[in-house]
Parts: C-alpha cells; sequence; structure tokens
C-alpha cells in the first residue's frame, strides 16, 4: 500500500485487485493491505508530511484518531510562535496560519473534519500533576465512523490561505453496537437515535467538573470515577463544564492554547470513556467567565474564573462587559477557540450539546453597568450566540445547542430570545420543599407547550444553602429521580450535587430500577409517538395531601409511580435530621467529593415553617389505607394491573384484572403507602 496521490473508491481497487474473490475474502486482503500500508508510514518519501493512524480499533461510532507531522519549516515556524515570537511565528491555533481539513467519504456519506493541534500529557498521580510527553504527531485529525465499510480521507493542509499540501489514506471501519448520535422531531418530548429512529430516554446527572480551583490528575480521576459510577448505574447522560480552571482552550491566552494542554488531556480521556461507554454529554459554558467576584463582592469566592481573569477582558483591554459580546477581535478569537473545540471534541457522537449556562448571570453584571433592562441585555447576547450557531452549522457539526436561564425573563415568552436558538428547553429548578416535584412538573409542561420542543430539568437538586441534607437522606434525591422519570421529559431530572453526597453515597444507584422499568414499559409499547405524562393526587391542598402520582400514557397502557406525598425529608425521624433543625450542622462530620466536609457550609434553614406539612410533627406520617384511584384510559376495556414494591428491588406485590367503567376510567385500589412503604410502582396494560 502506498499514499494516493489521486484517490480511487475502495470499491474499485479491490475491483481491479481482488475481483476473482467474494465480499469476505476482499475484506480480509484488504485489511492485510491496510497494514502493510501503515506499518511503512514512517518510511514515505513522496512527501514532507507524516501521518500514522493511531486507534487501535475502528469500530463504527468508535474514535479515528491520525497523527499529523509536518514540514521541518512549518515546524520550526510553530515553534517560534510557541517560544513567544507572535510576530515571526506560525500559530498552530489559527487557521489563518495554519489549516488542516479533512474529508471522510465512504460509498455513500461524506463528512468533514478539522485537525487541530496537540500536545501528549500523561497524569503522574504520585505527584499529582501532568507530565509532558515526546510525541512526534502535534497535529491529530479524530473521526468517527457512522457506517462500517471502506472509508477514504483525503487531507488538505494550508498555510495562509494557500493549499500546499495534499494526501489519502484508506481504512476500513467494522460494525459495532455503539449507538450513533440523538436528533431532535418536530413537536416529540423525546430525542432519538439517528441511526435507528428509536427513542432516547436519558438517565441523567451532573457530573460538571473535578474541581472549582483547577484540574489537577487527582480531579480528573475523581469526575471520571463519577462517569463510571453513574454508567454502573444505567447512566447515560450527564453535563460537563468547560471550565476557565480546567479544559477551556483559550482561558490563559485567547490566541495560544498551550498552557491548557495538560488539562485538554484529561478531558480527552473523561469524553473517550463517555463515547466507549454510551455516555451522552453536553459541554456547558460557565456564567462565572462574564461575573465579578469578590473584588466588587457580587459573588462569594468558590471558583477562580470570574471577569477580573478573564482574558479577553485583559489582553483586549474590554473595559466594559459589552464589549465582550461585540467586539469583532474577541468575537473573531471566541469562534477561533469554537472552531478548536469542535475539531478536538466534536468527533463523538455521544457529544449531544454545547451552550451557556445561565444566561441571565451571564448578563446581569452587564444590565448593572449600562442600567438596562432584561429585554436590551438579551438583544447584546442574541446576536452574539446566533453568530456561534451559525458558525457551528458552517463547519457541519452536528452537535445541538442548549442555552439555558437561571430564572427565566419574561421577555423569552415572545419566542424571540436565547431560547429559540436552543434546539431543546433546559430548565433549573432548586427546590427541597414538599411540593418540589409538583412545581418541577408544572414547569417543564408550561415550558413544553409554549416552545413546543423537548424539555430537560438540566439542573434540579437542593438548595445550596441546605446540601447537608444529601449526608442525612435520601429521600430529597430519590423523589426528585423517580417522579422526573415519568413527567414526559427527555431525560430524568439532574441534580447538580453529584459530589455533595449523592454519588458518595450511592443514592445513583436507584437508576438501575428505573431503567428496568422503564425498558419493560417499552418492551410493552413499543410505539413511542403518543406517550404523554399524567399527574394526580388525593388532595389539592399541599399541607394535607397524602398521595402524589406521576405517570406516562401510551396507547395501550400506563406506568406509574405511586408516593405518599408526605414522605419527605421534613417529616423524617432520624438524628442527622433533628441535629439541622436544631443546629443547622450534622452530629458528626459528612466528607464527600475533593475532601470537603460539608459541615463547613454555611447554615440553613432547615426549621423554616415553609418545609412544614399537616403532618410533620405527629409521631409518624399517617398511613394511606384502602385508597382507589382512578385513570383515564385511551381505550376502553380490560387491563392487567401489576404493583411493583418500588422502595425495595422491584418485588411483584400483586397483580390483578380490572375492567374500565363506561366512562373510561379504571379503578385502582392502591397498596397501604405509609413511612415503610412509602410509594409502589404501578404497570397497566391492555388485555388483547
Amino acid at each position: 500500500m502506498k499514499w494516493i496521490r489521486n484517490p480511487l473508491v475502495f470499491d474499485r481497487i479491490s475491483n481491479v485487485f481482488f475481483f476473482n474473490l467474494d465480499v469476505k475474502m476482499k475484506t480480509v486482503c484488504f485489511s492485510f493491505l491496510l497494514l502493510f500500508y501503515f506499518s511503512k508510514i514512517a518510511l514515505c518519501q513522496n512527501s514532507s508530511i507524516q501521518l500514522k493512524l493511531l486507534s487501535k480499533e475502528l469500530m463504527t461510532q468508535g474514535k479515528v484518531e491520525f497523527g499529523i507531522q509536518l514540514s521541518d519549516r512549518l515546524k520550526s515556524g510553530i515553534q517560534l510562535f510557541l517560544d513567544g515570537d507572535k510576530s515571526n511565528g506560525i500559530n498552530p491555533f489559527n487557521p489563518d496560519h495554519l489549516l488542516i481539513q479533512a474529508t471522510f467519504s465512504s460509498d455513500t456519506l461524506q463528512i468533514q473534519r478539522e485537525g487541530f493541534y496537540y500536545e501528549a500529557y500523561q497524569a503522574n498521580y504520585t505527584a499529582n500533576r501532568w507530565e509532558k510527553l515526546n510525541d512526534i504527531f502535534p497535529f491529530r485529525v479524530r473521526f468517527a465512523a457512522p457506517v462500517e465499510g471502506n472509508w477514504l480521507m483525503s487531507l488538505r493542509i494550508y498555510h495562509q490561505h494557500q493549499l500546499i499540501d495534499t494526501l489519502s489514506a484508506l481504512f476500513m471501519v467494522q460494525p459495532s453496537n455503539r449507538k450513533g448520535r440523538l436528533v431532535v422531531k418536530e413537536n416529540e418530548r423525546q430525542l432519538y437515535y439517528q441511526n435507528t429512529d428509536e427513542p432516547f430516554f436519558g438517565l441523567a446527572n451532573n457530573i460538571s467538573s473535578g474541581g472549582f480551583l483547577s484540574y489537577l490528575p487527582s480531579q480528573f480521576q475523581r469526575q471520571l470515577n463519577g462517569v463510571k459510577q453513574l454508567a454502573s448505574a444505567g447512566g447515560n447522560l450527564t453535563r460537563f463544564e468547560l471550565g476557565g480552571q480546567a479544559a477551556l482552550p483559550d482561558w490563559d491566552e485567547i490566541d495560544n492554547y498551550q498552557t491548557k494542554m495538560d488539562e485538554m488531556q484529561g478531558f480527552d480521556e473523561l469524553l473517550s470513556y463517555c463515547n466507549d461507554h454510551e455516555m451522552y454529554y453536553i459541554i456547558f459554558r460557565h456564567h462565572v467567565e462574564a461575573r465579578s467576584n469578590p473584588i466588587d463582592q457580587d459573588i462569594p469566592s468558590w471558583d477562580k474564573t470570574s471577569w477580573y481573569e478573564n482574558p479577553y477582558r485583559n489582553q483586549l483591554r474590554l473595559t466594559q462587559r459589552r464589549s465582550y459580546f461585540t467586539d469583532e477581535t474577541a468575537i473573531k478569537w471566541q469562534l477561533n477557540t469554537l472552531r478548536y473545540i469542535l475539531a478536538r471534541w466534536g468527533w463523538s457522537p455521544k457529544f449531544l450539546a454545547y451552550g451557556y449556562s445561565e444566561i441571565d448571570h451571564w448578563y446581569e453584571n452587564l444590565k448593572r453597568e449600562e442600567a438596562i433592562t432584561d429585554q436590551a441585555a438579551i438583544e447584546v447576547m442574541l446576536p452574539w450566540l446566533a453568530r456561534q450557531k451559525s458558525f457551528m452549522e458552517s463547519l457541519n457539526s452536528p452537535i445541538l445547542t442548549c442555552h439555558s436561564y437561571g430564572n427565566l425573563p419574561q421577555y423569552e415568552w415572545t419566542k424571540k430570545g436565547v431560547l429559540s436558538l436552543s434546539d431543546f428547553i433546559p430548565l433549573h429548578v432548586y427546590d427541597e420543599t414538599k411540593a418540589a416535584n409538583q412545581h418541577r412538573l408544572d414547569r417543564s409542561e408550561k415550558y413544553q407547550k409554549r416552545f413546543e420542543k423537548p424539555v430537560l430539568l438540566e439542573e434540579i437538586g437542593i438548595n445550596d444553602n441546605k446540601i447537608q441534607l444529601y449526608c442525612a437522606t435520601s429521600s430529597a434525591y430519590r423523589n426528585a429521580l423517580w417522579s422526573t422519570s415519568f413527567m414526559g421529559l427527555m431525560a430524568t431530572g439532574m441534580d447538580w450535587w453529584w459530589d455533595r453526597g449523592v454519588f458518595d453515597n450511592h443514592y445513583e444507584q436507584e437508576m438501575i430500577k428505573i431503567k428496568l422499568c422503564l425498558d419493560t414499559f417499552r418492551l410493552l409499547n413499543p410505539t413511542n409517538s403518543n406517550i404523554i405524562p399524567g399527574y394526580d393526587q388525593d388532595k389539592k391542598q399541599v399541607a394535607k395531601r397524602k398521595l402524589e402520582v406521576y405517570y406516562l400514557q401510551s396507547e395501550t397502557g400506563i406506568i406509574a409511580w405511586a408516593h405518599h406525598a408526605s414522605a419527605y425529608w421534613r417529616n423524617e425521624k432520624n438524628k442527622e435530621i433533628a441535629s439541622l433543625l436544631a443546629s443547622s450542622y450534622l452530629t458528626s462530620p459528612c466528607v464527600v467529593g475533593e475532601n470537603h466536609d460539608v459541615n463547613q457550609e454555611g447554615k440553613g434553614d432547615y426549621s423554616n415553617k415553609r418545609f412544614v406539612d399537616a403532618y410533620t410533627f405527629q409521631e409518624t406520617i399517617p398511613a394511606l389505607e384502602d385508597y382507589s384511584l382512578k385513570l383515564k384510559m385511551k381505550e376502553r376495556g380490560n387491563y392487567q394491573i401489576t404493583y411493583y414494591n418500588s422502595v425495595d428491588r422491584l418485588q411483584i406485590l400483586r397483580r390483578e384484572n380490572r375492567k374500565t367503567n363506561r366512562f373510561g376510567k379504571l379503578q385502582i385500589k392502591l397498596p397501604t403507602l405509609d413511612e415503610k412503604q412509602t410509594d409502589v410502582l404501578l404497570m397497566i396494560q391492555k388485555l388483547d
């Protein structure tokens, strides 16, 4: 095998050389051809470029990575820039200086990718530092083949917009069981697998960052372990912050990303693990980049990343935040960073979406500086965000866009604001009251109906002044996880506090039961398009409510979670809850995450009366006995109802057949719900 200057499609090659062989033997011969080809790669004399296939396995939806070494002249110019001579050197991060483009072609598809500058690092866990490795391939091209078979990569290298070299390579991709990209369908509540058209439902949790102030190997490993923990529970969706303290390429310098190569190595490995383990992820930019810090006492000192450390402010001497969103030089380099992000990480089909978190916090200081309204501030940011979306489309990126708010401004309801750019609607709802999950349902339904897009509760949990609760009880996390599974969302609610007691206490393992329930329901109801959520309760007055039911309904059945509404943290009788109520502290240290004792958090208002219901001061919550629930079925007829113990291991409590009345309502007699049996799962299926 040799370099192909005038590329030939593999079928033509195989038909010429292996015309008398069947398809299987053609594949075998071609594999040996490739092996010989890449074993000789370093001895290539036809070009000043060296190219090497670095991936050990070539499987569909897996990473195909090529290493590229350029000519000595280009390498010298790049080194000059990295040594500090920006005037005479070649900037490997600037496409006006150097651009590597690759086209990957099969018989039916053509996919564009770009190369990127790369430095190899490895983690030294003993010294807790990243150590640079010698690597003769400082440029990489990454790709994931969506289909098996024969692929051709055509490489083009430009220096100062002039094409200086081309090269092509053939490779073969074997089939795998990995899933492909997810796509949005019009007026659908869920996402779908692009290659199979099957519905996707996310079992999800935030694993946002490994550390607030840095991204050392220990922090990377902790974050990776969090992803592994989520995957072991059946989880398939998470969110990562692309933070200034970690792998954000342009945080130190807007035009030179070399100082971030070590942190980006960790991010590479994190995302590769996700791709190999069916873990979809959202990458978000954090509002702290444009917010103030203790220099003007606006926000607490939990992150070194702030407006005052922002390299755009400092290098371009931006005196106002408006300039960050409007200055053409700033925008040029912001888009260039986005180009690099897509080149380095956009290869993975598990990279679901990219966006900006809590837009209202991105512009809150702009509002204050200029004394303008939410609408006026949004109108400053909107063209900036729209330009990024258009830029992604110009690079043929299939990655979705999502932007969120902490508190939605009224202007967004006009459908002319930032959410108009989002492919799905992310919500943030922190709440620890008795009605927390009803509030989440109400808000998500309101947003879904208004914007007619899938809705994701991408940040939920306890408010940050009461996170000691995660060391006292699992009920807040568990109740939110079960209830949001049946709200007709694109995923379960994503708790924010993964490393503040949730994963430390293995609460996420509850997902195993939920996955089993939902998988069973889908097998019984293969048609997904008409599944809708529902909600019921025994009393409208929250304080006296004993029952809440969240369910999903198809044409022929219902899956429901019936929960004793008073079984929430404030009504639990354990010593840690009692201690929090009395002093706002736990009885002993609770060390979580990065050796953080949550007892060091500020005092929470645990004893506030808004958390109390009608049964709080009784010895125990009253049992809900002999309660008859009536659900309106889509079709009249006979149904089988199976009751499962969702508190324990989904044991079947009982099974019975019932018939709807003439109005199509099915009467269901629930098992007794009390402080021990706080909830049950119901699977209701039409008998044919």
